[in-house]
């Protein structure tokens, strides 16, 4: 059911974002949830210190861009940090144990949400709808492979192997860095698409 949503609506690409400085340990060992990676000896920096969705053994996903509302902030507040965007396969929502969030999964409207209430099919839609008091996704010109509202997030409740990684995105890559980082990364694709460090062309609705 869930495969067929995803087919259905031409999704094609799920994004994490994440510091540079992440992705020797991703690529070795997969995204691993927050509360996994702090009881391990893996080296790595988090983004979000507090996590209020309070789903520590979760990974955060976008479908089919990223979060650029929380993005922008985090890039605003560690200026000095060079991120990357992962590229992932859309097969883990229907093989790994998944949730959906139709909004930051931090809110208050989806933390009431028992978690068990925010997966399946049904779940999976409710990123799609229409909300009350808004244009409609017409009016606001969404593609049916984006969710309705662009903070909407997927929690994978189990590591992300590195083979479920398509590529890997920078904002800026000259030559020589792309070089030295697919060498340093084991020949994972990196490429520049600074399209996904902007916003999505429905903002001014948000």
């Amino acid at each position: 059911m869930i495969r067929s949503i995803v087919q259905r609506r031409g999704i094609q690409n799920l994004y994490h974002f994440t510091r540079l400085t992440n992705l020797p340990g991703i690529v070795k060992n997969g995204l691993i949830p927050r509360k996994r990676l702090d009881a391990s000896n893996i080296e790595h920096e988090v983004n979000d210190e507090d996590r209020h969705d309070k789903c520590e053994d979760g990974n955060c996903l976008s479908i089919s861009f990223p979060n650029y509302k929380m993005f922008y902030s985090l890039r605003q507040g560690y200026r000095d940090v060079t991120w990357a965007v992962l590229d992932i396969l859309v097969d883990l929502l229907w093989e790994k144990d998944c949730a959906f969030c139709f909004e930051n999964a931090s809110s208050k409207q989806v933390t009431c949400i028992p978690l068990e209430n925010r997966k399946g099919a049904d779940a999976l839609e409710s990123l799609f709808a229409e909300i009350p008091a808004m244009p409609t996704r017409a009016e606001m010109n969404i593609p049916d492979h984006f969710t309705t509202n662009p903070q909407a997030e997927v929690l994978v409740f189990d590591t992300i192997e590195p083979s479920y990684i398509k590529e890997i995105f920078l904002e800026t890559l000259d030559p020589q860095k792309k070089d030295d980082l697919e060498r340093q990364l084991q020949s994972y694709k990196i490429s520049q698409r600074s399209s996904l460090f902007n916003y999505r062309t429905d903002w001014m609705h948000w």
